[in-house]
């Protein structure tokens, strides 16, 4: 079946998507509805499915076919369900009801009911009775004592004093003045005193554990890492004790303290950061190294007060000796830089020279020594 759906229907009529007829207006040129032949299939369908549905035969002539075949639907609905008048009395197999329906036992337990004259407790059943949890042996709501194990839904298995949860041997138990043991199918995984929390199996946490009063120590995870990491304390004959870091691939570093009590810490990489300390000397980020070798300086000052950092030629002298006597430049830090000679005579005529420096520092110094 659908709704009229030709290009003259009048659209969303009976709401959203729900088309309609309509009459059409001359005044204003719209159309009439147009039926064509999918809608009166539909239409002819619907009717002519309902009447074979009830084994009516289709007949031209005759016009009151569907209304007796929803009749007859109806009929043939109404043979099998029970009469409201009857009251339950045309129920066939009232046994076989009870047992569908769950009251055999309620009716069994019906022909074996508490006689009025049965009292509980020195009261009688004829009317209604309120009962203490003293008179059915049950603690009361303001509170009491239970004497031995309690299971909640379970047995108890761990016995004792004990509450077990679910499971017949996992659940709390007192083992001992102040102490409060946690059991997991009957291993003790741990104990509460009055000093902490003591686990002997690991513990597992999505959030953060954190020590401390006030400033708290916490150690947590990001769930980010593509590793997992492990800070573990461990020791041997060799090296008692060790704090070591380690990932899936190795370890990061260790802190160990040595037979002889001695304390040394060891990297597996790089360390970078801005200062380093050992002792009283001090590695700086840009190379500089602080130390008493260096005079309680830097090794940069001490370098640049105590190392040449760079030698040069003073201001050069010439002097003429082809005809005098002397002996140059027989001065101290001075050298002889070059001579000169014409094509006359056996003797020079000339020198150069100029003091060999160098510099300490921003000072220039002219060197010592070379007299004669």
């Amino acid at each position: 079946m659908h709704r009229i759906d030709t290009p003259t229907a009048q659209k969303d009529k009976f709401g959203q998507g729900k088309n309609g007829f309509t009459n059409g207006d001359p005044a204003t040129g719209r159309r009439a509805t147009d039926l064509n032949s999918d809608m009166w299939d539909a239409v002819q369908e619907e009717v002519c499915t309902v009447i074979e549905a009830a084994g009516i035969q289709l007949s031209k002539g005759e016009h009151t076919q569907l209304h007796a075949a929803i009749g007859r639907l109806i009929d043939e609905q109404v043979k099998t369900r029970l009469e409201k008048n009857q009251n339950g009395a045309d129920i066939p197999n009232k046994p076989l009801f009870l047992q569908n329906v769950g009251l055999t036992e309620t009716v069994e337990q019906a022909r074996n009911a508490v006689p009025s004259t049965r009292k509980v407790n020195g009261k009688a059943l004829t009317t209604d009775i309120t009962l203490t949890s003293g008179d059915i042996g049950a603690l009361p709501v303001t509170g009491g004592k239970l004497n031995g194990p309690l299971g909640i839904g379970t047995d108890n298995a761990l016995g004792g004093n004990s509450i077990v949860l679910g499971d017949n041997d996992t659940g709390f138990k007192q083992d001992g003045d102040g102490i409060l043991g946690i059991y997991a199918n009957n291993a003790l995984v741990g104990y509460i005193d009055n000093s902490g929390l003591h686990m002997s199996v690991d513990v597992l946490t999505n959030g953060g554990i954190r020590a401390g009063d006030g400033k708290r120590l916490s150690l947590t995870s990001n769930n980010n890492s593509t590793m997992t990491a492990t800070f573990n304390l461990w020791g041997d004959v060799n090296r008692p004790t060790v704090i070591e870091l380690d990932d899936d691939q190795g370890w990061h570093l260790y802190s160990q303290r040595n037979p002889d009590g001695s304390i040394v810490f060891t990297v597996n990489g790089d360390i970078t950061a801005n200062t380093l300390r050992a002792g009283g000397a001090i590695y700086q980020n840009n190379g500089d190294i602080f130390g008493s070798l260096w005079g309680n300086d830097w090794l940069s000052t001490w370098i640049n007060n105590n190392l040449v950092l760079d030698v040069q030629l003073g201001v050069g002298t010439s002097v003429t000796t082809w005809n005098n006597a002397g002996s140059w430049p027989n001065t101290p830090g001075y050298v002889v830089t070059s001579v000169w000679k014409d094509a006359q005579g056996e003797n020079i005529d000339g020198i150069n020279y100029a003091p060999l420096q160098k510099r300490v520092g921003n000072q220039w110094y002219t060197v010592q020594g070379g007299t004669v």
